[in-house]
């Protein structure tokens, strides 16, 4: 919402091309279009607010949420503003009412935070909410809620994966990811475009405290979490309700802070002096926070930590906080993006909190530690990390051929007896077709070259590595542009 901790600005290249990729190769079930219905958009607004509201306050939040559900599924063209839209309400009061909107409603990306109020003469007291200009053209808006979109199928498809046998586990497991994902992806910087929408830190990746709340609201709100966003004179955060309790979150603290914990499920008054709600939202009954998730048990926070990753496998452990540590008990998980399942890597193990694991096939996992405490089985802190298992491949390259075109290679690790068989495609995401093969070829070494002329386009190689039975090893991807 207002400028804070200045961090340095990290461009996150490429990443709308990772996206296509995961469409490509695992089954998202997300459509990449803007022709998404209301009843789909819908499911990222917070009614919170809008439920503590009187008759003609709903009577402007329903306005102006029909006004920018049209912008948002159509290509209208607007002039800086939603336009003008006619209310009961006095000018303060409307003004109220836009920020709450605003605030309960994170997909709608394209509104700035400039709210206006008026008379016209035909229909009376009015209120209208800007437009940030590069959303105003309706081609071009249309074109920036498919980069949305895309930016959302990795972290959906994920939320959607994430299921315990226990409702209030699930609930928690997904807002632990959603907020590990936003501060492992988004970099704070006060110079951020549209920082004040969840466009800014889903797609640009870059945000300051308002699109950090937004973007943290919406794939809660997607997640099944019942999440708000609050304010201060100078800061936006989170609330979130978890088994009948609300806690405080602050994902953009969390990203600068040490222990992520301390931001995550908080009592407010835990958090910081700094953290004092504004009167607003008093009227709206904003939810009390006046416990920490967990105190009445002895973990209160539990983190992955890697201590090694190699071609082979992983060495990683569990590290948690709390008081009276003396019996824990871990599970560990694996999630598999290409069966798309869950497996036991290993079942509850007491005091144990090291695992060193070598899968047994290629691919990308997500590895999950869930600990308890031997006393309270029932009270399960998780944690998930992303692991790349690439134990054929020892590297990729891709680069300009001083004769044109590209100079495409891979490299194994070995290949015994030169019985290797080596591939390498091209993939054309226009045309949505594979447009060039090797075939799978013997070498000599552990490289493999090749020269590929594309057109204008953008693509996607695959690089494959095969034993002598005909088994794939090991493949990557990588994505590119020729423009």
């Amino acid at each position: 919402m207002k400028n804070y901790k200045k961090r340095v600005k990290i461009i996150a290249a490429f990443l709308l091309s990772l996206v296509v990729f995961n469409s490509l190769f695992f089954s998202f079930d997300l459509e990449v279009s803007a022709n998404q219905d209301a009843n789909y958009w819908g499911r990222f607004s917070s009614s919170y607010y809008y439920n503590n509201m009187n008759d003609e306050e709903k009577n402007l939040y329903n306005a102006l949420y029909a006004r920018c559900m049209s912008l948002l599924t159509s290509t209208e063209t607007v002039s800086g503003s939603i336009g003008q839209i006619p209310c009961g309400l006095s000018g303060s009061d409307a003004m109220n009412v836009c920020f709450v909107f605003s605030c309960s409603n994170p997909q709608f990306y394209f509104l700035n935070d400039s709210y206006s109020t008026g008379y016209d003469p035909s229909y009376g007291n009015f209120c209208s909410i800007g437009v940030y200009s590069e959303f105003c053209d309706g081609n071009s808006r249309e074109q920036s809620t498919n980069a949305l979109l895309a930016s959302l199928a990795e972290p959906l498809y994920i939320i959607d994966s994430i299921n315990e046998s226990n409702g209030d586990m699930t609930q928690l497991s997904r807002e632990k990811y959603i907020y590990n994902y936003i501060c492992d992806t988004v970099e704070y910087w006060e110079g951020a475009q549209r920082s004040q929408t969840c466009y800014s830190a889903l797609v640009d990746k870059e945000s300051v405290c308002a699109g950090y709340a937004e973007a943290f609201e919406l794939l809660c709100r997607y997640a099944g979490i019942e999440c708000i966003v609050v304010t201060s004179s100078d800061h936006e955060w989170n609330e979130v309700k978890l088994a009948g309790k609300w806690y405080a979150v602050d994902s953009t603290w969390g990203d600068e802070s040490y222990d992520r914990n301390d931001c995550f499920n908080r009592a407010t008054n835990n958090l910081s002096n700094s953290h004092v709600i504004e009167s607003l939202w008093n009227k709206y009954g904003t939810p009390i926070c006046d416990s920490d998730y967990g105190v009445d048990s002895y973990i209160q926070g539990a983190g992955i930590y890697v201590a090694q990753q190699t071609k082979d496998g992983i060495l990683c452990g569990m590290v948690v906080h709390g008081q009276n540590l003396s019996s824990v008990q871990y599970r560990w998980l694996g999630y598999s993006y290409k069966t798309g399942s869950w497996f036991v890597i290993r079942d509850w193990t007491i005091n144990n909190e090291w695992l060193a694991w070598n899968p047994d096939s290629y691919g990308d996992y997500l590895v999950r530690c869930e600990v308890a405490t031997v006393d309270h089985p029932d009270q399960v802190f998780c944690d998930n990390i992303g692991m790349n298992h690439h134990p054929g491949i020892k590297g990729i390259c891709q680069m300009p051929n001083r004769g044109g075109g590209y100079l495409i290679g891979i490299e194994s690790y070995d290949n015994p007896n030169n019985a290797y068989r080596y591939e390498l495609q091209i993939y054309d995401c226009t045309q949505k077709t594979w447009v060039y093969s090797t075939g799978r070829c013997l070498v000599k070494d552990k490289s493999f070259w090749t020269i590929w002329k594309p057109k204008y386009g953008y693509y996607w190689t695959l690089f494959r590595v095969y034993d002598a039975q005909g088994n794939i090893l090991d493949e990557k991807c990588y994505g590119f542009a020729n423009i």
